[in-house]
């Protein structure tokens, strides 16, 4: 209806008519309008929500990295290569210094049984003599009285693949080895007389020899152990 206060409502009902038919479409298209733009809205929020939607931009960067972490053929075979070559070089140095480890593990096994028997033969009020041989790759130790009756129990082996040096100043009794003798006093009693016995123990690689160590017995019967 038209607003009684118009002055063009009053001059005729055709121009009332006409003016409410304008003001009708006016608020058809306003609220025609409206929805139209709540459309257009969420459309612009639905492309801006659309990377998470789909796969956004961390994770492709997640499933490139993911692809780039690994190691192609190539690589892994110059790496091998390179252990290859490190450990070749590396191989003779750890091989010297366990021929090295086993030559003073020996020689300390020998001197210290040594002491057991000077002790034992002062004891015991007795001269004992100990045996000591390279063989079978193992230093056997074997201690006796005068009667030949074993006098010392416990350690008479020591296990020594790679030593190839067992060697007596005194020329050795036995091949590979030798004897050394204290008297009931705890003297040395074995040859060479007033002079030093010795023992040299050692190995070899490559036909060459390695560290070797000396076990050096007083006349007094003390034993020390000296590297060469």
């Amino acid at each position: 209806m038209c607003d009684r206060g118009d002055t063009n409502c009053r001059s005729s009902p055709e121009t009332c008519l006409i003016l409410f038919l304008n003001k009708s479409w006016s608020l058809f298209k306003i609220n025609e309008l409206n929805p139209l733009d709540q459309a257009k809205w969420s459309a612009c929020q639905l492309l801006n929500w659309r990377p998470a939607m789909g796969v956004s931009n961390k994770t492709r960067r997640d499933v490139t990295l993911s692809r780039q972490a690994g190691f192609s053929l190539i690589e892994v075979l110059i790496a091998a290569a390179i252990i290859g070559i490190a450990a070749a070089i590396a191989m003779p140095n750890f091989t010297r210094m366990y021929i090295d480890y086993q030559a003073r593990a020996t020689a300390s096994e020998i001197t210290r049984h040594l002491v057991l028997v000077r002790t034992r033969a002062m004891t015991s009020n007795q001269t004992l003599s100990v045996q000591i041989v390279l063989v079978n790759g193992g230093v056997q130790m074997t201690t006796t009285n005068l009667a030949g009756a074993p006098a010392l129990q416990g350690l008479n082996r020591i296990e020594a693949v790679q030593m190839t040096t067992l060697t007596f100043n005194n020329g050795g009794l036995l091949p590979n080895g030798g004897v050394v003798q204290f008297n009931s006093f705890g003297m040395r009693a074995s040859v060479p007389g007033t002079g030093v016995q010795t023992i040299t123990v050692g190995g070899t690689l490559a036909g060459a020899p390695t560290t070797q160590y000396l076990i050096n017995i007083a006349p007094s019967g003390t034993s020390r152990l000296v590297r060469l």
